[in-house]
């Protein structure tokens, strides 16, 4: 399956012309990107820092001011003709390497950095940021929504929480939020685009029409453990049937580990220890954690790589919040060991990101980790595992239908898209069609858009990670200290130390030794 684009050709709106600004040689144009690359990261650290404050309310500047820099330098005609032009001239390898980056960033930017679309996308996501669930007269926090569906027994609970606690929000932004889908595909069409969708994904590397193959693929081989899964539950539980309220705690209140073992208190000192296991000392890390209720499990900030890395987070007791933070954690070591000076080889893709986020996460699905941890017996490791998997594959077809639905949102903008998630949830997760307002209460459409696909390839990347160090190291936990250190050495020098100095697929290949694809994902679901 050919899942990526092997190149990335320039699209209509950008020919090479000749450079607008006199620079007759690399050897002048090197010293006006370092320059061009300095001032950009400056802005980019002002932009993250002021975010970071607004998600934990923190006074900061408003950061329209941010996106009109980086309009400044990312839309100027004479930096984008000049790059163009150099991209098709340069010989050096690693300048030809920055001069690519920065033709996807300025391709991107002509989007994301247009003043009527980031100051809807601030003013939304403002919105966002505030805004107070409630359900009757109770006040809720966003965590508070996911403990609910996650853990409460109690069903009629969960509907209400379903069904009220963010649909007043959804169907107040949705006209801003599809006003702002619309604006996307007006600069992406002038690009010679179909949608914003086609155009994001192509940044990506991705192939639309393979990518929705790979989601087939992984929809086919899930099927049938899912309908078992439902029917089971379905039975054991003597529901007429099993409603959209009701998945999450169908497949965790049966895959579950010992909450004693990971009690909100204790998490942050079991993550530590488990970096520990790596040799690493987690107080010597640019690191910070804060605990703020957020939009989401977690959030890595990284204000400025390598240095200043910052997570807020707001863990529950529980297993699922102990992975959540090991994922934000694996984003900030990923930033941390960045060894690159430009700018542009500091940046990574999402995919990738999500990718090294997940394979420090997936340390913890180890058996012998967990029955260290929890005190469980082997057999009781095996039971936990194979209900997991459940959890694991619900995720995924989850993620499949928010994937389609945000692509094909782009293609018909003014259709009824709660109809539209609502058509693709029941597919993907084979429940009875539920309306309930909800698409534009999620911030990734606004904040994150075409997104969700990247935690399924991040799922490839980190399976396909772990049976290759699986197969060059042996059990990590069965590993001694200088051999862990070494795992953490082959993962630092193959995939974080490079940073975009080299194209993130062929960092996955060489690693692993083979392109990425699903079939260790597959292998390890038991599919």
């Amino acid at each position: 399956m050919n899942l990526f684009n092997s190149s990335f050709p320039p699209p209509p709106h950008l020919p090479p012309k000749p450079p607008a600004l006199l620079i007759s040689s690399e050897g002048l144009l090197k010293p006006w990107l370092d320059q061009l690359e300095a001032r950009l990261e400056k802005v980019a650290v002002g932009y993250n820092s002021s975010s970071f404050n607004i998600y934990i309310g923190r006074p900061a500047p408003d950061l329209s001011q941010f996106d009109t820099a980086f309009s400044a330098l990312l839309l100027d005609p004479a930096h984008q003709q000049t790059i163009n032009f150099w991209r098709e001239k340069a010989t050096d390898p690693v300048l030809r390497r920055r001069l690519e980056l920065f033709r996807r960033t300025f391709i991107e930017a002509e989007v994301s950095k247009a003043a009527k679309i980031s100051e809807a996308r601030n003013h939304i996501n403002d919105q966002l940021i505030k805004y107070q669930p409630q359900v009757g007269s109770e006040k809720l926090t966003r965590s508070d929504i996911t403990e609910i569906l996650r853990t409460n027994p109690d069903r009629q609970r969960r509907r209400q929480v379903y069904e009220q606690a963010l649909s007043p929000l959804s169907s107040r932004l949705a006209p801003q939020v599809t006003g702002l889908l619309k604006l996307r595909n007006a600069e992406a069409r002038r690009m010679g685009y179909p949608t914003y969708a086609d155009l994001h994904l192509e940044l990506l590397g991705l192939n639309r029409a393979s990518l929705f193959g790979l989601f087939d693929r992984l929809a086919a081989l899930t099927e049938a453990p899912y309908r078992a899964f439902l029917e089971k539950s379905q039975q054991e539980l003597g529901l007429d049937r099993v409603e959209p309220w009701d998945l999450h705690w169908l497949a965790d209140h049966k895959a579950t580990l010992p909450e004693t073992a990971f009690q909100r208190a204790n998490i942050l000192p079991l993550v530590h220890d488990l970096l520990a296991w790596f040799g690493l000392q987690p107080a010597a890390l640019p690191i910070e954690l804060v605990t703020k209720d957020i939009p989401f499990g977690g959030l890595c900030f990284t204000i400025k790589v390598p240095d200043d890395i910052r997570i807020v987070s707001n863990p529950r007791d529980g297993y699922p919040s102990y992975r959540t933070l090991v994922h934000e954690f694996g984003h900030g070591i990923h930033a941390a060991y960045n060894r690159q000076s430009y700018f542009t080889f500091k940046r990574e893709s999402g995919i990738f990101n999500e990718g090294m986020a997940e394979t420090l996460a997936y340390f913890t699905h180890y058996p012998e980790w967990l029955t260290a941890l929890t005190g469980l017996n082997q057999a009781q490791v095996c039971q936990y595992r194979q209900e997991n998997n459940n959890r694991r594959i619900l995720r995924l077809r989850n993620l499949l239908a928010q994937a389609r639905f945000e692509i094909e949102a782009y293609d018909k903008p003014e259709a009824d898209l709660d109809r539209l998630l609502a058509e693709y949830e029941a597919h993907y997760l084979r429940l009875p069609l539920n309306l309930t307002p909800r698409w534009a209460a999620i911030s990734f459409p606004t904040t994150h858009p075409i997104y969700r696909q990247n935690y399924i390839l991040a799922d490839l990347i980190a399976a396909q990670t772990h049976a290759a160090l699986n197969r060059r190291f042996g059990p990590f936990f069965s590993l001694t200290p200088p051999e862990r250190a070494g795992v953490f050495n082959f993962l630092r020098d193959n995939y974080f130390a490079p940073g975009n100095s080299l194209e993130w697929t062929g960092r996955v290949q060489q690693a692993t030794g083979q392109p990425l694809s699903p079939n260790d994902l597959i292998a390890e679901l038991g599919l």
